[in-house]
């Protein structure tokens, strides 16, 4: 209990997050009405536990944003951001209170459930936990009003939390994504064109001026401007702004429309409805500028017949997109949130030794068909590269270890999120897993088909590359196909380009060394027959085993682009992005890992001069921090990984789960 004011105490509530959405269900803040109650509520809760909060108005109607700071005030904090607004019930076939929150056959039915009073429930559900928790920055509540209808409430909170908190490092929208980490979204430009017509009797049209006929002259064109859209995006293929995005391209459409009184009459009024979805890369105000124009060309044919027409636009939603964001401190948090580690300590701790043992869980966005029993029932999504079966072989590792505690130390089981491309390994390593853990050591393992199932490989030194992508785009003088000496020809620059790339390995790497840049895309803006285009983009990726190696390819890759532009007069731009670094396996621990591994498997079932890979692998941040060694384990003759039909198999798996108990027992032996 604490006191709120001038006798009047408030009792700290303890909600778990099911009764705290049980309470926000039952406001009925639909978007057309006031949020204060829930706003005072929320209020009070937060006052019940010593936690100050904001309150900002809505400068015309009865409602209000809040928001409220726990943990240091100290920048680099998180903000957890959800609105309290929830969309109309009106016309909707409820068979149950929508401000009740109802539970049938497992599921939580009531208005604002999903979005989003679900996400801000659990963030308020937490309040106590975090207050108890030794945070080092900040978690900010954000809740604001009117997001339904116009994003109207959040610009004046957002001004208010920048002149009275910290600044935060990531931002977390409860928007409902299937807990999908989603890090870019669409703009949105929306609002309602009203047309002045002028009446007349339809036999008379050539001194009239018809609201309606206007309306349709705009509603085409923005029926004009998407397949625009649609257009560009589909000859950019994969290579679009929007390619990530369904549909890829900015949306325009019209949803409501009213105008006119009689059916020979010129319609005096008629409004309609406009919503844009712009994508990131694009401004809403833009298209407004470019709708505007359209309006006033229109218009000034509209008022040569009549002064009283014209166009008018009222706006109702200008939100700007939100772009993805390269190595985002949200989105390395998000991922990271989505592992799991868990502690295990032996029957004694006093060796002070603490050992990672580390597996993979993500899957690959291919469609499996492998046909078996077990095959993916998620669309597009397999476990191509058998990280379920690391997984589980850890799992078992870890059951055997906690119920036989049988080492002097503590073994660290790591399961780790977005290894295919997502670098999870980084975001937990940047996270301070290691130090939190006190991790001195750590071990990873990976399957391999054409190992034959029983037998382990590895080997000192680098054993997986460093993998880096590059996006080239070359921009010459376009024009007609058989004038080509009045253009300057990117698809020629861009065949001399990949040449000369060959010879940076050819001639410039040590020939005792291994790399490898490989030009994986080619396109130009465009596909006819009788057209020099103006633009064409290459992609690829570059492989190398040393980080020495990896810088000089870099530079030459530089070099060679800007020989190449200076020679054709060109324009090159070269978008280099920075990968995964080489994994390293430690000499000393490498040792270690094949003496155990000959301990399961026998000393002929493995192979200690394993050839480096030029795949890639996100264990190397781990590599990078603390020693260790990355091993093979055999998956037998089978379709290899990344493939429609491959499969993990399961023989595997008492050999896997062996050495991970084996390492533990050895490295860390009670008594020794």
């Amino acid at each position: 209990m604490r006191s709120k004011g001038q006798g009047e105490m408030v009792m700290a509530e303890h909600l778990n997050a099911r009764e705290m959405l049980a309470r926000l269900v039952a406001f009925p803040t639909v978007s057309r009405d006031s949020n204060l109650d829930l706003i005072e509520w929320v209020r009070g809760y937060l006052a019940g536990h010593w936690v100050e909060s904001h309150v900002v108005r809505s400068p015309t109607e009865p409602k209000a944003n809040l928001y409220a700071q726990i943990g240091p005030a100290v920048p680099g904090g998180v903000v957890l951001s959800g609105h309290t607004d929830v969309v109309p019930v009106d016309g909707q076939a409820w068979s149950t209170d929508p401000f009740t929150l109802v539970e049938r056959d497992g599921r939580l039915y009531g208005r604002g459930t999903c979005d989003m009073k679900g996400f801000c429930a659990l963030g308020l559900a937490l309040v106590p936990e975090m207050l108890r928790a030794p945070m080092k920055r900040p978690i900010q509540l954000a809740l604001s009003y009117d997001e339904e209808v116009g994003h109207k409430g959040v610009p004046y909170m957002i001004e208010a939390m920048g002149d009275t908190l910290p600044k935060a490092s990531a931002v977390f929208v409860g928007e409902p994504t299937s807990m999908q980490v989603v890090t870019q979204h669409k703009g949105g430009c929306g609002f309602t064109t009203r047309v002045r017509g002028y009446e007349v009797h339809s036999s008379r049209m050539h001194a009239g001026v018809s609201a309606v006929m206007t309306a349709a002259r705009l509603i085409t064109w923005h029926a004009d401007r998407m397949e625009e859209n649609r257009r560009a995006a589909e000859a950019l293929g994969p290579d679009a702004p929007g390619a990530l995005f369904t549909p890829p391209y900015t949306t325009l459409h019209n949803g409501m429309i009213q105008g006119g009184t009689a059916a020979n009459i010129t319609a005096k009024d008629c409004w309609f409805t406009t919503d844009i979805r712009p994508l990131p890369t694009e401004d809403g105000r833009d298209w407004l500028a470019r709708y505007r124009a359209e309006c006033d060309r229109l218009a000034e044919g509209m008022q040569a017949i009549h002064p009283d027409t014209g166009i008018d636009i009222d706006i109702r939603l200008l939100a700007p997109g939100c772009r993805k964001e390269e190595n985002g401190e949200a989105k390395w948090l998000a991922r990271l949130l989505t592992g799991v580690v868990g502690v295990i300590r032996g029957r004694a701790t006093g060796s002070g030794r603490v050992i990672g043992l580390r597996a993979d869980m993500d899957a690959l966005p291919i469609e499996e068909a492998t046909g078996l029993p077990h095959a993916s029932k998620t669309p597009g999504a397999m476990h191509a590269c058998g990280h379920d079966g690391h997984t589980e072989m850890l799992l078992l590792a870890a059951k055997y270890l906690a119920e036989n505690s049988n080492f002097d130390g503590t073994a660290i089981v790591i399961f780790q999120p977005a290894e295919e491309g997502g670098a999870g390994g980084e975001a937990m390593v940047k996270d301070g897993m290691m130090e939190r853990f006190g991790i001195q050591q750590v071990y990873g393992m990976h399957n391999s088909p054409g190992i034959p199932v029983g037998q382990f490989a590895l080997r000192p030194g680098p054993v997986m590359a460093s993998t880096d992508e590059y996006v080239i785009d070359i921009e010459g003088k376009g024009g007609h196909a058989a004038m080509p000496h009045e253009c300057i020809d990117p698809t020629l620059v861009a065949a001399q380009l990949m040449i000369a790339l060959q010879s940076v390995v050819a001639r410039n790497v040590d020939p005792v060394e291994s790399a490898v840049i490989s030009v994986t895309s080619l396109h130009a803006a465009g596909d006819s027959f009788n057209v020099i285009p103006q633009t064409v983009r290459m992609k690829g990726t570059i492989r190398t085993l040393s980080p020495a190696v990896r810088e000089l390819v870099e530079k030459r890759l530089r070099g060679v682009i800007d020989g190449v532009a200076a020679t054709f007069d060109a324009r090159i731009v070269l978008d280099f992005r920075r990968g995964y670094p080489v994994t390293v396996n430690h000499a000393a621990e490498t040792e270690f890992a094949a003496e155990v591994a000959e301990g399961v498997a026998g000393a002929n079932n493995v192979d200690r001069n394993l050839a480096p890979l030029l795949g890639a692998e996100d264990f190397s941040y781990m590599l990078e921090t603390r020693p260790g060694a990355f091993i093979f384990v055999g998956n037998g003759d089978t379709t290899n990984v990344h493939h429609p039909e491959y499969d993990f198999n399961d023989a595997a798996i008492p050999y896997g789960v062996s050495y991970w108990a084996k390492l533990v027992e050895t490295a860390m032996p009670v008594g020794g």
